[in-house]
Formats: structure tokens, sequence, C-alpha cells
């Protein structure tokens, strides 16, 4: 049976990328974009345009899994309903682990019956990395991250361009 996925991110060449990716995956039969400013935008799903809705309008119980990929302050206004939906959730953003909600994951096997999980993104997984080679736990560990501003998606690209 095909699921519902709803992606909640940031239109840009990241979500491209992975809706690029995922149109193969036969067990996803559809998917619900969600954004900040839903605009009356689109994306390109299996060769057909999809349109961007709101957070707001997506319907919990109407999905089956959901991906936060990079904007924690949409998925802060997502996330409740889809936890109480017991929704699988893949969050890019920070916003379970920073709750204390859901596990981290940096590639090895998730817990059984785990459903809501944190991917650790490259600095992150890094960072824990070096920290699991130190023959000692570290009292505070500060990192400096740089990153392109086509992480944050359009949003970061069209910012940049207005201070050009």
């Amino acid at each position: 049976m095909a699921i519902s996925l709803a992606i909640y991110c940031e239109l840009g060449p990241g979500v491209d990328a992975l809706l690029e990716r995922l149109s193969d995956n036969q067990a996803i039969g559809s998917i619900l974009p969600g954004t900040a400013d839903a605009d009356g935008d689109s994306l390109i799903w299996r060769g057909r345009p999809v349109a961007v809705r709101s957070p707001e309008d997506i319907v919990a119980t109407d999905i089956a899994a959901a991906i936060f990929l990079d904007d924690q302050e949409l998925a802060e206004r997502a996330i409740d309903a889809l936890l109480d939906a017991d929704v699988l959730i893949l969050d890019g953003t920070d916003s379970l682990a920073q709750r204390g909600q859901g596990a981290w994951y940096f590639g090895e096997d998730l817990a059984p019956g785990q459903r809501q999980f944190s991917i650790a993104g490259a600095a992150a997984s890094h960072c824990a990395a070096l920290l699991g080679l130190l023959d000692q736990v570290p009292v505070a560990v500060d990192a400096a991250i740089c990153l392109p501003v086509s992480y944050h998606g359009k949003k970061g690209i069209d910012a940049l361009a207005y201070e050009s």
C-alpha cells in the first residue's frame, strides 16, 4: 500500500533533489509539500506539478509520514499535530531533539517501534564521531559551523540577493 508523505520545507535545490530521489520509491503514493510561504507555488513530483500548501492545510491523520527539512519554525507549527496522530517523522530541523522527543539518528539501527527521530546533519554527525573518539567526556563543546546560503532554500537565496 502506497503512503502519503508530507514534506515541510523551504523551496529550493534541497527539496528538489529530495523529490527527485524519492520519485522512484513506489512505497510513496503521494506527497503533500508544505512551506511557510505557500503562495501558489508548486513542486514537480513524478513529472507533474504538486501544489505547495500552508502547514496548517495538511491534515495529520491524512498522512503516514512526514519529513522536516530545513525550517525549524515551520516544524514547530506542524509537529504537535503529527505527534498526536503518531505519524512517522523524520526531523532534519532538530525540533524533536530539542524537545527531548524522538531519537537522534547517526546511522545506527533505530529502536524497534521508533516512529519519530531526528536526522543529524553533517556537522552534528562529524562532531558526534569526533566526540566518540575521545577518552574523556568534555564538559562543553563549542562548534562554529559554516553552511551555504542554499541550506535555507529559497528564503536564504532571496535574503542573500537582497543583501547583495
